[in-house]
């Protein structure tokens, strides 16, 4: 009986074990970005953008909003992959694709792992600049900075995120343009970036995008966010 049970319990094991095994070979491998970016091929920029806003759409999380995420970070190309081993549509490392049990490699769970973790953010911090800058730069970046934190390349992404979001011209476009570029069949809604607020999802029914606020009619280009402690008078 008890040769039994430790062959029965050897088999648990050696099952969790496999099991452990596949899904760090699915989700966690530090290597598996630059596998995946090797092997995979692109999808065109159009079907990339449709699978995008289809699982945002399924997500009910902004598809705008992720739509401008995934612009900003991939271009629409969904074999990217960055120096620091970020991949996909959605530029997911190995870590945060295995922390939302995504497969890194495949488009379409790349794009709802990128959508949870903004779902994550967002219930977390309620605040674009402080999601867009977690997503960029990581959590611990957003806590020890107290805000956004003075990176070029966060500061950089946020305003482009922001920017196109609002259907704004890029940072780098700012550099060849004074002027607005207005797209065909797009109005500029009035906003303030710095009182922006993305509103929590709707429970139901079709996502809402953020309800615009009045705001100078020059169009905002990039910037920093600062923390500012103001000590009392002695």
């Amino acid at each position: 009986m008890r040769v039994s049970r430790a062959t029965i319990g050897l088999g648990l094991l050696t099952a969790v074990a496999a099991t452990a095994a596949q899904a760090a070979q699915t989700y966690g491998d530090p290597s598996k970005a630059a596998t995946c970016s090797a092997a995979a091929a692109s999808l065109p920029a159009d079907q990339a953008r449709a699978l995008v806003l289809r699982i945002a759409t399924e997500e009910s999380f902004y598809p705008e909003f992720v739509l401008s995420v995934a612009k900003i970070e991939s271009h629409y190309v969904s074999s990217a992959r960055s120096p620091k081993g970020a991949y996909g549509l959605m530029q997911l490392t190995p870590d945060t694709a295995q922390r939302f049990k995504v497969d890194l490699c495949a488009p379409a769970d790349n794009v709802r792992g990128g959508i949870r973790y903004l779902r994550f953010l967002h219930d977390r911090y309620k605040n674009p600049f402080f999601i867009l800058a977690a997503y960029n730069a990581g959590e611990k970046a957003v806590l020890e900075s107290r805000g956004v934190p003075p990176y070029p390349e966060t500061v950089r992404f946020i305003a482009d995120v922001m920017n196109d979001f609002y259907t704004w011209p890029v940072t780098w476009q700012v550099a060849r343009q004074n002027s607005v570029r207005a797209g065909a069949g797009k109005t500029f809604p009035a906003v303030t970036p710095n009182i922006i607020e993305i509103a929590p999802a709707p429970q139901s029914g079709s996502p809402a995008k953020p309800e615009p606020k009045p705001a100078p009619h020059d169009p905002w280009s990039d910037g920093f966010v600062m923390h500012v402690e103001q000590k009392g008078e002695n």
